[in-house]
């Protein structure tokens, strides 16, 4: 009878210890080691350099309060409504932004989309954003402060870590709910987190 039972639990750990396998190499495909990032065009960040939200505005004109960002994963996206290159990727912006705000992804609170419009005026943002059916979140740049330094070609992206530093640049052209563009966010996730 115990030996029934040992062959029982034996089979059960060999379940288990497969199924953690699995979950492991799952991992282990899911995510992009840094080599892979850079061919992909997402640069590392090794420094702690910020992106300064500090002088943007919200779309009413009141100062945007970046304190719900802190703690947290940022997906910041800098872009213009007049820029072919932009406009041709907010329709996947969109996307991954509903699929972001359901929890589908990263869960609720594991990565947030902030776009920041550089130089324009509020009627000007609020009418393209309308137009098209946009709801993702817009900052301001009315000073274009963030474009000199940080945007110099446009649309720029950068991936913040939870204590707000830059974790990277993203210069590719892949739709930002593609499979490609998710597990790259992941990794980035990743390995922020592991430092």
């Amino acid at each position: 009878m115990k030996s029934a039972e040992n062959k029982k639990n034996l089979v059960f750990a060999l379940f288990f210890l497969a199924l953690a396998l699995q979950a492991r190499l799952y991992a282990n495909d899911c995510e992009l080691n840094p080599k892979e990032l850079s061919a992909s065009g997402i640069t590392l960040y090794a420094e702690k350099a910020r992106l300064p939200l500090e002088g943007l505005f919200t779309l009413d004109g009141a100062p945007f309060d970046s304190e719900p960002l802190r703690g947290k994963f940022v997906l910041a996206n800098l872009w213009a409504s007049w820029c072919p290159d932009c406009r041709r990727e907010k329709p996947s912006i969109e996307r991954l932004y509903r699929e972001i705000s359901d929890g589908h992804l990263f869960g609720k609170d594991g990565l947030i989309l902030l776009t920041v419009s550089l130089g324009e005026e509020p009627d000007t943002v609020k009418s393209y954003m309308a137009e098209n059916r946009y709801s993702f979140p817009v900052a301001l740049d009315r000073g274009n402060k963030l474009r000199k330094e940080y945007a110099s070609w446009i649309p720029a992206n950068y991936i913040l870590g939870p204590d707000g530093s830059i974790v990277a640049r993203i210069t590719w052209k892949e739709e930002w709910d593609s499979e490609q563009a998710l597990k790259a966010l992941r990794s980035l996730i990743s390995i922020a987190s592991a430092r």
